[in-house]
């Protein structure tokens, strides 16, 4: 913990010129995590989405006829819905999402006055450009939920410890 001196006045250590470059610098520091990263975060995750599904096309990875595992059709499940369906979903998000709101933005002004037509429209844009945000956090939550079943198979996949136990409860030697 840092030695304070009690005899020094608070206020003119706050109105020192190296405290409030200090308190600058938070300042701008915390702005910058809490608004421009959130902002950007959304897009961050569509590209990340967008260069595992280029990936996966260019290896192939969706074929059950690459599988080497024990349970093949597991492993495409898996594949298909963690690796495969989020991150489709995330894509389409983008790239059919904003079309979809520029022409319901259209045709929203024929039938309402123009600032409630160009409200919703904005808001749909909102709702489509943080929507990667909400499908990341289902796939997270989905991983987790799933973790006890890869356990099992994990298990599973061990082979059976087989020990030459006496009859007086030890284990033999051999």
């Amino acid at each position: 913990m840092e030695n304070i001196d009690p005899t020094t006045n608070p206020i003119s250590d706050i109105q020192s010129s190296e405290t409030k470059e200090s308190i600058g610098k938070v300042f701008k520091f915390i702005l910058y995590n809490l608004i421009i990263y959130l902002l950007k975060l959304p897009y961050v995750l569509f590209k990340k989405s967008t260069s595992r599904l280029a990936d996966m096309s260019e290896k192939g990875s969706l074929s059950v006829e690459k599988s080497a595992s024990k349970w093949p059709f597991l492993s495409w499940l898996k594949t298909y819905i963690l690796d495969f369906g989020f991150d489709a979903i995330t894509f389409l998000t983008y790239v059919v999402g904003f079309p979809l709101v520029v022409l319901g933005t259209i045709f929203s002004i024929a039938d309402m006055p123009f600032e409630y037509a160009i409200g919703t429209g904005i808001s749909a844009a909102l709702g489509v450009y943080f929507a990667p945000l909400g499908i990341a956090i289902n796939r997270d939550i989905f991983q987790i939920l799933i973790l006890p079943i890869r356990k099992y198979i994990d298990w599973a996949k061990k082979p059976a410890q087989h020990q030459d136990i006496t009859h007086t409860g030890s284990i033999k030697n051999n």
